[in-house]
């Protein structure tokens, strides 16, 4: 078992129709952690499985406020921030998550992006980049390990009315502000 991380699974009813093929892929692929289905319900048209912990949200209230009042729930030190859409494909190496974690804990990172994008950055060690802080992309709502209270401190420090698509870009913002550092992962 993975301890004190926690992979966390941003979704919502409306696109229940990925759940079986992403919560079936992710215990085929990682069993042995943690796992939280931020969301809307338990229901849609597949249910959230057993081995997968529901933390309901209310579907009314802004996307900032959604993902706060699930995030608060959350008692491992780390996470890592997932949404429905990504469906794994292989058994994931969680010695490198593991290894990552040791990094971000103690040399003062706040979270590490598992996906290449486009962010201008600097090679740190190994498969490991440092992202620039100034980059418009420093903060991506993909497939990151992060400090759980770094993770709650950007959702704390945004308005309250922040829907998805603007907590995406202001997020960055607020990271530059709470002087975070990042991470990518990325090997070929």
């Amino acid at each position: 078992m993975i301890n004190n991380i926690a992979l966390i699974v941003d979704t919502n009813s409306n696109y229940s129709d990925v759940w079986s093929p992403c919560f079936g892929r992710m215990n085929k692929y990682l069993s042995k952690i943690k796992k939280y289905a931020f969301t809307d319900t338990t229901q849609g048209t597949t249910v959230i499985p057993p081995d997968v912990t529901p933390v309901i949200y209310d579907n009314d209230a802004s996307y900032r406020n959604q993902i706060l009042s699930c995030i608060k729930q959350i008692n491992e030190e780390f996470i890592i921030y997932t949404s429905e859409d990504y469906i794994l494909y292989d058994y994931v190496q969680v010695d490198k998550i593991n290894e990552v974690s040791d990094i971000v804990r103690t040399n003062g990172f706040s979270f590490c992006k598992f996906i290449k994008g486009p962010e201008r950055t600097t090679h740190y060690k190994d498969n490991l980049y440092v992202i620039d802080p100034s980059d418009p992309n420093f903060f991506a709502q993909q497939a990151s390990l992060w400090k759980t209270s770094h993770f709650m401190k950007i959702f704390q420090e945004a308005p309250s009315e922040n829907t998805r698509m603007q907590h995406e870009p202001m997020g960055s913002s607020i990271c530059r502000d709470l002087n975070y550092k990042g991470l990518q992962y990325f090997s070929n």
